[in-house]
């Protein structure tokens, strides 16, 4: 593992780093904030010097460029379509400036896409920087709430997101996902590895990120020969069990979520509200940083404690994109992830390499992700998203050269 790491460019591992270490909404004058936007402008110097340094045949240039006119068209249209044409229906529905920039920004970090092609990554080497990410983010979330996460399980209620905002951002989930996938030697690493993940996702109290795990899980094992099935359906038992003994009740947890959670209920009534603003302009939308009242939305409740009259984000990718950006916003949303169809097939028939798989199928479990949550808002999320593409992109077309050292 230590061996992996070590081939990467060591800017793409402080970008790696300050991505763990971002937080869940990025303030300009926080360290965190600063030291990510450091390790971005290394990045994008990085990637552009390599660019210019390129000295390979007419045929090969070609193909770089061909590749990145093929695969990141559709991320130039996006960001332009948000950037240029969203901005004059969001002054036109009298969106504050402020609130359009704070919801165009994170969609501004898909252009990672054209850093990580620049700088000749391959997909093994994206898939490493993305994994990196979830580790150190999983190891500083449980050392710097350690006392917490000792309270919640020895039989403590509630769960961890009350005391750490940053577990809205599902690195976890991200990390599980590739240890599945990747074959990681030893496989004792991997198996703690896969606790530690799951230990943050189950922490984290949120039932969809536990259900994908599960689509993960049978996914990757079911098509495997029977005996190895029951082996990890039994472990998972056994695993579930052995927490229980130790005092933290998964299945009560899981439980009391299903039974006092009133999310799915405020889910459907944002779609309904984005549908019905969609109706009113549904070409081009009503511009980003749209207000949504929570007197429309929340439960009585939920407004008393958090105090607030309107948010400007709902928790369903396609209807926000529906809401703000019209037909025209939807389409390139969903273009975004159409190239992963092109990938399928080495997860359903398990060929390719172990790169290809991990990336394909972690773009699949956030496209489902970003159906019931407002993860597609985030910074990290959207430059693990560009990052993926790209690396799809090149296993599609074949390995490039490894770099010249």
């Amino acid at each position: 593992m230590l061996n992996r790491l070590h081939r990467l460019p060591p800017v793409w591992i402080l970008f790696s780093i300050s991505i763990a270490t971002l937080e869940f909404v990025p303030t300009f004058n926080s360290f965190s904030t600063i030291f990510f936007l450091g390790s971005c402008f290394l990045v994008a110097a990085h990637s552009l010097f390599c660019l210019v340094r390129l000295r390979e045949t007419n045929e090969d240039r070609f193909k770089l460029s061909n590749g990145v006119v093929n695969n990141g068209s559709i991320i130039i249209l996006f960001i332009a379509y948000l950037s240029l044409v969203n901005p004059f229906i969001a002054v036109a529905n009298e969106i504050p400036i402020e609130a359009f920039l704070r919801a165009l920004t994170p969609f501004l970090f898909l252009c990672m896409f054209f850093f990580a092609r620049w700088s000749r990554l391959t997909s093994t080497d994206v898939i490493w920087i993305i994994f990196l990410s979830a580790i150190v983010f999983s190891l500083r979330v449980l050392i710097t709430n350690y006392s917490d996460v000792l309270f919640l399980m020895t039989g403590g209620s509630g769960r961890l997101t009350y005391v750490e905002k940053d577990l809205l951002v599902p690195l976890a989930l991200v990390g599980f996902v590739i240890a599945l996938y990747m074959p990681l030697k030893p496989a004792l690493l991997r198996a703690v590895l896969l606790l530690i993940f799951l230990l943050v996702i189950v922490l984290s109290g949120y039932r969809s990120q536990l259900l994908l795990v599960g689509a993960a899980v049978l996914t990757r094992y079911g098509v495997m020969s029977g005996i190895k099935w029951i082996a990890a359906l039994l472990a998972m038992v056994l695993l579930v069990y052995l927490i229980d003994f130790f005092g933290f009740s998964v299945l009560d947890r899981l439980l009391d979520r299903e039974v006092t959670a009133s999310g799915d209920s405020v889910r459907l009534n944002e779609i309904k509200f984005a549908l019905s603003l969609f109706v009113e302009s549904p070409v081009l939308g009503h511009g980003l940083g749209t207000e949504i009242p929570m007197l429309l939305t929340r439960p009585d409740s939920f407004i008393d404690s958090f105090d607030l009259g309107a948010i400007r984000y709902i928790h369903n990718g396609p209807a926000y994109f529906l809401m703000d950006g019209g037909i025209i916003g939807l389409a390139l949303y969903i273009a975004l992830f159409f190239s992963v169809l092109n990938y399928i097939k080495p997860i359903i028939f398990g060929s390719g390499s172990g790169a290809t798989v991990a990336g394909a199928f972690l773009l699949v479990i956030i496209f489902f992700y970003f159906l019931i949550s407002a993860s597609f808002r985030q910074v990290q999320m959207m430059s693990i998203v560009g990052l993926l593409l790209h690396a799809l992109s090149v296993s599609g077309r074949g390995r490039l050269r490894r770099r010249s050292r």
